[in-house]
């Protein structure tokens, strides 16, 4: 292979992960706009920076000499990443939604320019944006088990689609992650045991807990946060996702971070559902968003999974019609634990 044309891809792949302060119209020579010790030269850059895994002096030297006319800057040094700027812009969310505004929070406008300015609504459009174009909106094929587990009282009945599925709204009592008070979901996990785990940390009254194995009737689409997903390679086509990835990867983590009982208060959640509530209504794609899988807080490496499917969409066997798009319960399994103290119905 020719050598230029190896060269062309490593200075094609190293203007993505760094900034061109030229490109930038940053004046090089002054020093209150760029710092020096933030420009990489091309010797630097090929030593220190391009982790090319090549020791060969030679061969070195002449990608040096290719470049030699070239000065990067370091990411983020004068503006921020593509990663800074939607952290802080998640981070501004979800002071506003906590403690500014709530009812009226994505109807805000923005107020000026930068990030600080930017509106709800248009960070949680970026959000599904970057999402959608590291493919985590996936299809849950049809048939997928899905785990939910409900703690009750050994006298209460919960043996059927309807006391093992959504509960409805007037029982939601308290806010959950993925959605606030008296607003009718189904929560569940893609393994028995997350979901177990789930229900002995429920706030529900009893000494029963009872795992309803349902199944979707029809493929449907829901958005993955639960895996985290690879950087790109230095080299590699996709090098130029890396920011959005490394955003990605920290947004699954905050969707999915442990809340303490001591000082849940329900604020914490605020920004998560709000997200969700977008992500809902959104239509990110063709493909209707019915769901968002996310890690579990309770079961390392177990998955959660919120599904937009309210009390009438969860049946048994017997009440599935032709054309239905519902939750169906397959079986069920109890076992007794340690009575609970009161809460919602999760």
């Amino acid at each position: 292979m020719d050598i230029r044309v190896v060269i062309d891809r490593i200075e094609a792949s190293l203007d993505q992960l760094h900034d061109d302060p030229e490109r930038l119209g940053l004046p090089v020579g002054n020093g209150d706009v760029v710092r020096p010790t933030d420009l990489i030269d091309a010797y630097d850059m090929v030593h220190d920076f391009a982790d090319l895994g090549c020791e060969n002096e030679e061969i070195l030297e002449q990608i040096v000499w290719a470049l030699n006319d070239r000065i990067w800057l370091q990411r983020g040094s004068v503006y921020p990443t593509v990663v800074e700027t939607l952290r802080f812009s998640w981070d501004r969310f979800s002071k506003l939604a906590k403690y500014s505004w709530r009812y009226t929070l994505l109807s805000a406008m923005h107020s000026g320019t930068g990030v600080q300015n930017r509106s709800p609504a248009s960070l949680l459009r970026e959000i599904l944006v970057v999402a959608q174009r590291a493919s985590l909106l996936i299809m849950l094929s049809k048939g997928t088990l899905i785990f939910r587990a409900r703690v009750h009282s050994s006298k209460e009945k919960a043996n059927d689609a309807k006391s093992l599925g959504t509960p409805t709204a007037e029982k939601i009592r308290n806010p959950n992650r993925m959605s606030p008070a008296g607003i009718a979901v189904f929560y569940g996990a893609l393994e028995s045991e997350t979901a177990r785990c789930e229900g002995c940390s429920q706030r529900s009254k009893g000494n029963q807990l009872t795992i309803g194995e349902f199944y979707n009737n029809k493929a449907i689409g829901v958005l993955d946060l639960s895996v985290p997903l690879s950087l790109p390679g230095t080299y590699s086509d996709e090098v130029g996702t890396t920011d959005a990835v490394e955003f990605l990867n920290r947004f699954g983590e905050l969707v999915s971070a442990r809340v303490s009982r001591e000082t849940d208060s329900g604020l914490d959640y605020v920004p998560t559902q709000v997200f969700s509530e977008f992500v809902r209504m959104s239509g990110m794609s063709r493909t209707k968003v019915r769901g968002i899988i996310f890690r579990s807080s309770q079961h390392e490496g177990g998955r959660n999974l919120v599904l937009f499917y309210g009390p009438e969409d969860c049946k048994d066997p017997g009440q599935v019609e032709s054309g239905d798009d519902c939750l169906v319960l397959r079986a069920y399994s109890r076992t007794r634990i340690a009575s609970r103290h009161s809460g919602n119905p999760k």
